[in-house]
């Protein structure tokens, strides 16, 4: 991943901070993008982020 991504993603966890919306699967992806973290998005055949519903 190039940084002009990790920038988008930046911008999008950002925003989805100011929304308040920061229980989301894509705001966590964002989120740990941002930080320099790996992606956790799965790369198994699913392909989705498991149900942040406890």
């Amino acid at each position: 991943m190039d940084q002009v991504e990790r920038d988008n993603w930046a911008r999008i966890a950002a925003e989805l901070e100011k929304s308040g919306v920061t229980e989301s699967g894509f705001y966590q992806r964002a989120k740990a993008i941002a930080d320099g973290k790996p992606d956790p998005l799965p790369t198994g055949p699913q392909g989705m982020l498991p149900s942040m519903d406890g």
